[in-house]
């Protein structure tokens, strides 16, 4: 149909972005249509065991230019953390470093990275950090490094980069001092300044946190995530905050730790220099006889001049009630310097031990904070 213009063919396509069956088809139309078909095609690939690592490289062998139509990818349990046969994993192991060699040269459009439940062997690590120049989003989570020398090349190769996530990260052979850990030693790699971190649950926060705030990481931040379990957790994630400074908009802090004990603030975190924070989310369970007072501790110094989201979720094992200061907390967002506030969104998980069942907990939290609830402000939910 030469008389319908190329870019209406492309938009027509686009609606068919999730049908899978019939962009297949579109793709072997013509060689007009063949661009629109496999961007959505290719657009997202996921390799998510060791065979679907090798069929993508035969793929690839077949028809290199399906690379260039690659943006986003994930590769998971291409290779088992546990060995079960050792000459097996051996052999799996080089088959993997020659299928990294073919694959990741023909990435040329890539700009996010997800991998997972991964061994990261030097083929993959060296073959990874040498072709994905166009990296902007990477995720690592429970990947086991050899060295942290390894992974700290790794979060260094990639000059675009903006946003990363990182949880169960580990390495065989930690640093010495990772603040003398510097990758960019004698070659050309430098350490990109982050504008959105998530770190999530565990990780190794005292090397990962000194060698960031070592290597200036952190600075223009301005979305930051963080999970903590202890009272040095909190403080290892306020020094990370403080680190980026007035840059900071989006907050959002996960403590939770399984202590039966009331969960506090400690002493020396400090949240007053992040001047621009627009929206802090806080989570946190409400264990059986413990109240989690860091909430209203950290909200008092939450500077409130451009603050206009406040959430909270709670995860629920105890009283809803005596868990929290609710009184404090509704005192200090109705303050006038709380201003620009617009909305203070609360959601509860309901855990089977929590005293008072389900039924009726969205009208306790309503209960609880009347005036914000009067004001229009508030949002309560329950799950």
């Amino acid at each position: 149909m030469p008389f319908i213009p190329a870019e209406l063919n492309d938009y027509i396509i686009d609606f068919l972005h999730d049908d899978r069956a019939t962009l297949k088809a579109c793709g072997l139309v013509s060689r007009t249509w063949y661009p629109a078909a496999h961007y959505h095609l290719y657009r997202k690939v996921f390799l998510l065991s060791f065979q679907s690592c090798i069929t993508y490289r035969s793929l690839l062998e077949t028809s290199p230019t399906l690379g260039s139509f690659t943006h986003d990818v994930k590769i998971s349990n291409a290779l088992p953390l546990t060995p079960c046969n050792k000459v097996q994993t051996d052999n799996a192991r080089h088959e993997l470093g020659i299928c990294w060699a073919f694959v990741f040269p023909a990435l040329t459009a890539i700009t996010r990275l997800e991998l997972s439940f991964l061994v990261m062997h030097p083929a993959l690590v060296s073959n990874v950090v040498q072709n994905l120049f166009t990296l902007t989003d990477l995720s690592l989570q429970y990947c086991r490094f050899d060295c942290f020398s390894d992974f700290a090349t790794i979060f260094c190769s990639f000059p675009a980069l903006q946003s990363c996530v990182l949880r169960g990260v580990s390495w065989t052979n930690p640093p010495a001092n990772a603040h003398t850990t510097n990758p960019s030693a004698g070659t050309n790699l430098v350490c990109p300044c982050l504008t959105n971190l998530n770190l999530g649950r565990d990780l190794p926060l005292e090397e990962l946190s000194q060698w960031l705030l070592a290597q200036n990481a952190c600075t223009g931040l301005v979305q930051f995530t963080g999970n903590c379990s202890s009272e040095r957790d909190a403080l290892l994630i306020g020094e990370l905050m403080q680190s980026a400074s007035t840059s900071l908009k989006q907050v959002e802090l996960d403590w939770y730790s399984s202590s039966y004990n009331d969960v506090h603030l400690p002493f020396g975190f400090a949240l007053g220099p992040c001047t621009s924070l627009e929206t802090l989310s806080l989570r946190c369970p409400i264990a059986l006889h413990s109240t989690v007072p860091w909430v209203t501790s950290l909200l008092a110094q939450v500077n409130p001049a451009r603050l206009k989201s406040f959430n909270l979720e709670i995860r629920l094992l105890g009283s809803l009630d005596d868990g929290l200061d609710w009184a404090s907390l509704e005192s200090r967002l109705l303050r006038k310097e709380f201003s620009r506030l617009t909305t203070v969104d609360v959601k509860v998980l309901v855990w089977h031990t929590a005293s008072g069942i389900y039924d009726g907990v969205e009208c306790a939290i309503r209960r609880l904070l009347p005036s914000l609830n009067a004001k229009g402000l508030l949002r309560a939910r329950c799950h």
